[in-house]
This record gives C-alpha cells, structure tokens and sequence, in this order.
C-alpha cells in the first residue's frame, strides 16, 4: 500500500513507522501536494526500505527522465499519459540513463472511455508497456487526491480481465471503505493520500495508522 501526496521529513517517517510499503510524493502537477523537484528528492531520499514514488503528470518523454533523473525514484508513477509508444520510448531512454531499474506505474481513470470494454482495452495497451496499472476516480479538471471514489465492480471486472498484470486502486480510499474496496477488487496494491489527511498535503497520524491496520486485515 501507498501513503501518497507527502510533503514533509515528519510524514515520510510516519509513513515508515506505520508499516506502509510505498511513499509518494507529487512533483510537476497541479496540486495542493504538490512539491518541488528537489524538495521530492529530499523527501524520497529519507525513505528506507520502501518504494518511493514519485506521482508527475505526463509531460513528454523528455521531461519525465529528466524529473526521474533529479528526484531518483524507484517508481514513476504517470497521469494524464501519452501513447503506448511513447512509454515504450521512456524506458528505452531511461536503460540509456542508467535507469532501468524505475518501475513505471500508468494510471487510468475509470470513466476515461465510454464504455468498460474500451476502457480494457485501453489498459491492456498500457499494460505492455507498463509495471503496474493503477485505476483511478476520474474527476474532470481536477486532479488527485478529491477524496472521490468510482465505481469498485468496473475496476474489479478490469483486473480479472487483465490477468497477471499487477492493479493498484486508488480514488477516495480511506480506513472507513479499505477493507471494503480491498474484498470488491482484490487488487494488488492500494493507494491512498486525502483519505488519510488532516488537511491537504499534511497528513494525520491517526487516520495513517488506522488505514494501514485496516488494510493489512483485509
């Protein structure tokens, strides 16, 4: 699971000390999370022992290996993506960096495509080319962390569908609706960052705890 949306060093460390296998931080998008490069590269490089994420919005081939190479993530997690061929061209350009070890994680929005089958088909394109396939609330003009949630039997439906490919669920997840959303869909990952928050980008130690307690019983 993945405490997301960290802004600060007290954070990081509660995201550690609870138990959670990821930390994510937002770098190059419109969000009240959202940190500078080097402030991102700070606060993943007091992460120990977990993923660390960096969450960017898609800008281009280029821009992406440049932010991996600056914030030195394990994992770039993309929204708003390009082509198959252009993450196809992503990783050829990080092995050529020195960077073939980040994963790429592609996110997509339940109820980007008009229909669940499009919607398939759309993530089995990006599954090719991608580590993992986070599913997520789409939320026109907005973007992450509404504390909205989307329709669990269409992301469960995916990820049989998609078979081995590894899904995490994101979207107004909280310690209220884990253990619910986790029995729904199975999934495997979880990605939480409002749901957990006392306000936007600082999050309260309590609600951390609770989620990932509940999450692991599940």
């Amino acid at each position: 699971m993945k405490i997301c949306g960290l802004t600060t060093e007290r954070d990081v460390k509660m995201t550690m000390d609870c138990g959670a296998d990821a930390a994510g931080v937002v770098v190059g998008a419109p969000s009240p999370r959202a940190v500078k490069p080097e402030t991102a590269r700070e606060l993943l490089r007091r992460v120990d022992g977990l993923e660390r994420v960096a969450v960017t919005v898609w800008e281009g081939v280029e821009k992406t290996v440049e932010l991996a190479r600056v914030v030195c993530p394990t994992a770039m997690q993309l929204h708003g993506i390009g082509t198959p061929s252009d993450l196809t061209r992503l990783r050829e350009m990080l092995e050529e960096e020195g960077l073939r070890e980040i994963r790429v994680i592609t996110s997509i929005a339940i109820g980007q495509c008009p229909n669940r089958h499009d919607l398939l088909t759309m993530c089995r394109s990006y599954a090719g080319v991608s580590d993992r396939i986070l599913l997520d609330t789409r939320t026109p003009g907005l973007w992450g962390g509404t504390g909205m949630t989307h329709d669990w039997e269409i992301s469960r439906w995916l990820r049989k569908k998609l078979g081995r490919t590894e899904v995490i669920l994101a979207g107004g997840l909280s310690q209220g609706n884990i253990q619910r959303a986790i029995a729904k869909v199975r999934p495997f990952g979880v990605d939480v960052s409002s749901g957990v928050e006392a306000r936007p980008g600082i999050k309260d130690p309590d609600l951390v705890r609770r989620f990932v307690s509940s999450a692991k019983e599940a």
